[in-house]
């Protein structure tokens, strides 16, 4: 196959460049959701969100890439090639 190139610049889709994803901060309540998101992000954990409709699922989701640690070189290359198998890449 062809080599990966890394882009140049911020990663499309990190909270610097995509104005969906909000910031943890802004989330009111929600105590247990939000330790959960932060225990998943800091330590690379999985995480499943459930519950009824309306009770903050999506709104979490949207929180977690700004809480995430910064990909390395080598990460940001992987997450770069999957997003170009899956036809996703940015250029």
């Amino acid at each position: 196959g062809r080599p990966v190139v890394p882009p140049e610049g911020p990663i499309v889709g990190s909270p610097d460049t995509d104005p969906g994803i909000g910031d943890l901060a802004e989330v009111i309540g929600q105590h247990e959701a939000r330790r959960a998101l932060e225990v998943a992000a800091a330590g690379r954990h999985h995480i499943l969100l459930r519950g009824a409709p309306g009770c903050g699922k999506s709104m979490l989701a949207r929180r977690l890439p700004g809480i995430l640690p910064r990909l390395d070189h080598r990460d940001a290359l992987e997450v770069t090639a999957l997003h170009s198998l899956a036809g996703r890449g940015s250029g």
